[in-house]
């Protein structure tokens, strides 16, 4: 059983968002437009990183996820009470990958809830923004471990170990589409393709690709995402590097 009605999950808003687990396949629900184009792509590091084991969905009765309130923080000066208000110990760099500059940051809750819709799970995930002089964006994310409960769906493609640290990159493919959107043949022999996903609620067809770099270290679970996959696999291993290596 996996996560597949993400595309909502990161919008700034108070209201809770249904992220359903229950769909068949890779099926996705229509998506809000506010605020949509960065939170599908934040989404699509849920999909990778909050794939639900056999565990949660057969003990803990986990059906569905969803956003509780999101708190947004604008000043590097703050960023210490959103690692604080996440539940952390870390150390959040100003500057990521050598050109990429602090833009700001957010603490969004996580719930995870059974079919009574009794909360199951909850916990806090940080997303902090980083913009370079070109406007290329990387979003770095950290939440305590959930043992057991969340694993990805397919093999990374390509891995490096710094520090006795496994670092895991993946690169996937989306296509958002317009609610009313009927898929061809050709859509769903795509979608069958391991990292290919399809979301619905964009004003017209477009296509992403989304690259990330996931780790675990101390009982936390990061990624550097890069929306576009813009930048270059190296360069997200580098950003990775240095974190660990400071």
């Amino acid at each position: 059983m996996k996560a597949t009605d993400l595309s909502e999950a990161l919008n700034h808003v108070d209201d809770a968002y249904l992220l359903e687990m229950e769909a068949p396949e890779k099926e996705c629900k229509p998506m809000k437009n506010r605020k949509k184009t960065l939170r599908m792509f934040a989404a699509a590091a849920l999909i990778a990183l909050l794939c639900v084991t056999a565990y949660a969905a057969d003990l803990l009765k986990l059906s569905s996820l969803e956003t509780g309130r999101c708190t947004h923080y604008e000043n590097f000066a703050d960023v210490n009470r959103a690692v604080a208000q996440a539940g952390l110990c870390l150390e959040v760099p100003e500057t990521l990958g050598g050109g990429f500059a602090f833009r700001d940051a957010e603490v969004q809750e996580v719930i995870g809830r059974d079919e009574s819709r009794k909360k199951a799970l909850t916990f806090q995930e940080l997303n902090v923004y980083y913009t370079d002089s070109s406007g290329t964006r990387l979003v770095f994310g950290a939440y305590a471990n959930q043992k057991g409960v969340f694993q990805s769906d397919r093999a990374p493609d390509r891995t490096e170990t710094v520090n006795g640290i496994v670092l895991s990159y993946r690169l996937d493919h989306y296509r958002f589409m317009p609610a009313d959107y009927k898929l061809t043949d050709e859509d769903a022999r795509w979608e069958q393709q391991p990292g290919n996903y399809i979301s619905y609620g964009s004003e017209a067809k477009e296509e992403e690709d989304v690259a990330f770099l996931c780790w675990e270290k101390d009982g936390v679970s990061y990624s550097i995402m890069d929306p576009g996959a813009r930048v270059s696999v190296n360069a997200l291993f580098s950003a990775a590097r240095e974190l660990l290596e400071k």
